[in-house]
């Protein structure tokens, strides 16, 4: 049966493409009106037969399906909004495509709400239900790209070896896999951070036109290019139903309960489910005597609700934060415990092993209780509301609400017990970096690097500032350049305030400060620190200790960076030898200077030399590390440098073996898997270059002096007819860092040699200009100007224009160039194609660099 009626709010209708059917006149009979339903309802808004309402069916999930909210109540308005906003036909308020956007601030329940949206109406998605998640709007505030692209990535690749079977794990075969299915699918983006530039949330999005996008955010500005679906308090009825979801009100407290939930707690949901984990223990003592306990918060709520100001939706933030106090303050011990340690750490997914270890560390207790212990102590965390689980790929993870650690922080700011709990975590994540550090396989540990960067406090000692430096390090391994910098940049001012300028634990965080420098592209500032930097060692430790060398090997890395190969090779010389002295011909620093010697020779005219030098490098390292180890490939990677020059056959399949190898060790994505990747490309089959390029500009900085270099090559394939710049094929030999000697911070050590500086190079950068703006004049005379090759091409005159460096104004001639190239490269291949993402990813940093 289905009741019309008449004078409903059209904005009141659901499913909203009800608004568009019209009744007959009200003069027609009963037989028409109901002929007309029928009719309208068949052909415009559902086939199936008037009042077949099947149970709902499970949808597919990938990579995994989320946890369901213990007891989700209520947002059926939110949930037909959602659908009517992904329904297809529905024309979008904003310009571009439709992606909806549920806003609320922390607690709302806005990724319960979407993952119940998924189950509703899985039926309507036979292609899949996509669930991204990790983006951290706690960790990762400031909308940090590379944070953001390298989580999107990894989960991508996550689910492509689940749709392939393990045959495929790049995103192009994620996306042929969608298109070749030709099914709608959801793609749901939960908890998209602020300050999200247009080519991120493009990045974001599903990657095909069978996508319906659904997106979580707190903030405003992170939903300005989607439809927004703002959370509220949840209705009265749904409140109270969550509230007593655990346990029915007794007789005679139907009406406390009813003014828990709606007056004192304001319907705010996640304040609602803790009340109803708390409803759930033995000792509960009623909904009443709650209800008078949270009327009036006492001085502490009153203070956490201060401290949380803005972060807490409704209008009763103290009585939301005196819940938030009650549901800690009544855990058991096992879970008390371990949220007293998840606190510790940062907002950010767990592993439960590490809890485990930490908990080992923090005390005397034996393996199997540990796991014990901290399994007990999840679980009651999780049956009352405090903490989820959240799915790994190789190990179970665990994530906790920020206001619940915003609360225990709160609680225990000044406890010894989380003094300890700091310390062992500390001591925990220390060691599995070094454990990491001789074959730096540092990507096993990414996870563990927020938490890391939140328990050090240099400021407190020699071991955090030691953990901090090797997290810098690993971050430059990682080729997260950015977090690097901003590591050290915070180590240095707690060294010189600690310990002063001269101190030798300052000068070599310094070192890996200037290095870092250096892999940015910011050359000139990176020799003016390292010279200094070398100076003070030199002063203060002698000229022939490792730390003095390591500056001195760095000095000549600038030199090279400079265009300098002469000087450079000098000082690599002087450093060879010094190391062959003091550690031995076989030590890997002592072969790393080696092979640095033999690059700077061959860009100096002696490529003969280079190539039996570094003949002698890859052998000796080689059985040194093993095959399978970064430096090995570096080694590897120069050989094949110099059988590419000799014109040797042998170049591609080792450069083939260097690419293998890195996408091993390092991803896919890194900046040194991308060198090789486009060695391979250069060697055997230039058109993949623009492969190479786009990747490097989505997924690093466009500005990097490697993607320039990458542009100059892709272009020489291009326009070979224009003379080609003195550019060599990418090496970027990857030094490891010294062993340490002590409980200081060692230097942080010799970072891979970046390619020259041509970012530095007016006329390499006006030849790169030069001949893009040629690429594109043939392409006009060839194709026409609005063709699609013709607009990539201008994309190229748009990158190589804002990198000449010449002030604002060409900024602005670059960003009026890539707007138009990006708007025409939307409508000819679609806003998802990859050449369309690449064009709005360089307009966008164009504008941040306009905006300052």
């Amino acid at each position: 049966m289905l009741a019309v009626r008449h004078g409903v709010d059209f904005a009141d209708l659901v499913p909203a493409q009800l608004a568009d059917v019209r009744l007959p006149a009200a003069t027609a009979s009963v037989e028409a009106t109901a002929a007309s339903v029928a009719t309208h309802l068949g052909q415009e808004v559902d086939d199936r037969v008037l009042g077949d309402a099947p149970s709902t069916i499970p949808g597919r999930w990938l990579p995994h399906e989320p946890q369901p909210a213990p007891a989700f109540r209520g947002r059926w308005a939110e949930l037909w909004r959602i659908k009517a906003v992904l329904t297809p036909g529905h024309t979008p308020t904003r310009p571009g495509r439709v992606v909806a956007v549920l806003l609320g601030l922390g607690g709302q329940g806005k990724t319960a709400l979407a993952v119940e949206y998924a189950r509703q109406f899985a039926e309507e998605y036979p292609g899949g239900i996509f669930f991204l998640h990790g983006f951290g709007s706690h960790l990762n505030a400031d909308g940090d790209h590379a944070f953001a692209l390298d989580i999107r990535r990894r989960q991508l690749e996550w689910i492509t070896r689940q749709l392939t079977k393990g045959q495929a794990a790049d995103e192009h075969a994620l996306r042929d896999h969608l298109e070749r299915a030709s099914l709608p699918y959801l793609w749901i983006v939960d908890d998209l951070p602020r300050d999200t530039g247009d080519e991120l949330f493009d990045a974001l999005l599903a990657p095909t036109a069978n996508g319906r996008t659904l997106i979580t955010t707190r903030y405003e500005s992170a939903a300005r290019r989607g439809e927004p679906i703002r959370l509220s308090a949840l209705a009265d009825e749904d409140a109270v139903a969550l509230l007593t979801s655990a346990r029915p009100p007794a007789a005679g407290e139907r009406a406390a309960a009813r003014q828990l939930a709606c007056a004192e707690l304001g319907g705010h949901p996640q304040a609602l489910s803790l009340v109803a984990g708390l409803a759930a223990t033995d000792n509960f003592a009623g909904y009443a005597a709650l209800r008078a306990e949270l009327a009036t918060p006492g001085p502490d709520a009153m203070a956490l609700a201060d401290e949380l100001h803005g972060e807490i939706a409704g209008r009763r933030p103290a009585s939301v934060a005196a819940t938030l106090l009650r549901s800690i303050r009544e855990l058991p011990a096992p879970a008390r415990e371990v949220l007293q340690l998840v606190s510790v750490l940062a907002t950010a997914p767990i592993a439960e092993p590490l809890l485990v270890e930490i908990i080992g560390a923090a005390d005397d207790v034996k393996p199997t209780q540990r796991a014990a212990l901290v399994s007990a102590g999840l679980d009651v965390a999780r049956q009352r509301g405090l903490a989820q689980p959240v799915h790994g790929d190789d190990q179970p993870l665990w994530l906790v609400h920020a206001l619940v650690i915003r609360t225990l922080r709160f609680i225990d700011l000044a406890d010894e017990r989380r003094q300890r709990f700091r310390w062992a975590a500390l001591e925990i994540l220390t060691r599995r970096l070094d454990d990491s550090r001789p074959r730096l396989r540092y990507a096993r540990l990414e996870r563990d690097l927020p938490h890391l960067r939140e328990v050090a406090r240099p400021e407190q000692g020699a071991g955090d500032r030691y953990a901090l430096n090797e997290a810098g390090r690993a971050y430059v391994e990682l080729g997260d350049l950015a977090r690097a910098e901003e590591v050290f940049t915070r180590l240095a001012a707690a060294c010189r305030a600690a310990l002063g300028d001269d101190d030798p634990s300052t000068l070599a965080v310094l070192v890996g400060l200037a290095a870092t420098m250096d892999l940015r592209g910011r050359h000139r500032q990176a020799i003016e620190l390292k010279v200094r930097i070398h100076a003070a060692l030199a002063r203060v430790l002698g000229s022939h200790d490792p730390a003095t060398l390591t500056a001195l090997h760095n000095v000549a890395v600038g030199h090279l960076n400079q265009r300098e190969p002469a000087a450079a090779a000098e000082l690599f010389r002087t450093v060879y030898r010094a190391r062959r002295r003091l550690l031995s011909i076989h030590d890997a620093d002592t072969l790393v200077s080696l092979g640095d010697y033999a690059t700077a020779v061959a860009r100096a005219g002696r490529p003969r030399l280079a190539h039996r030098l570094r003949s002698v490098v890859h052998e000796r390292m080689r059985r040194l590390r093993g095959d399978d180890d970064v430096l090995t490939l570096e080694a590897l990677n120069n050989l094949g440098a110099s059988q590419h020059k000799a014109g040797e056959l042998a170049a591609a399949a080792t450069f083939e073996a260097v690419y293998a190898g890195r996408v091993r060790l390092l991803g896919p994505t890194h900046p040194e898997t991308l060198s090789a990747a486009e060695n391979v490309a250069i060697v055997t089959d230039p058109a993949r270059l623009h492969a190479v390029y786009a990747a490097r500009v989505l997924e690093h900085d466009p500005a990097d002096p490697h993607v320039l270099a990458t542009l100059h090559n892709l272009l020489v394939d291009l326009a070979p007819e224009l003379p080609a710049m003195d550019g060599p094929v990418p090496e970027l030999p990857a030094d490891g860092w010294p062993a340490p000697d002590g409980p200081a911070a060692p230097p942080p050590g010799l970072l891979r040699d970046p390619l020259e500086d041509f970012d530095a190079n007016t006329d390499y950068r006006v030849a790169v200009f030069t001949r893009a703006h040629a690429v594109h004049e043939e392409r006009v005379r060839r194709l026409g100007a609005e063709d699609a090759e013709t607009l990539l091409a201008l994309c190229y005159v748009g990158h190589a224009s804002a990198l000449l460096g010449q002030g604002g104004h060409q900024l602005e001639a670059a960003l009026d160039i890539l707007t138009d190239a990006a708007a025409g490269l939307r409508e000819a291949r679609g806003a998802n194609h990859p050449q369309a993402r690449l064009a709005d990813r360089l307009r966008d940093w164009v504008n941040d660099q306009l905006d300052g």
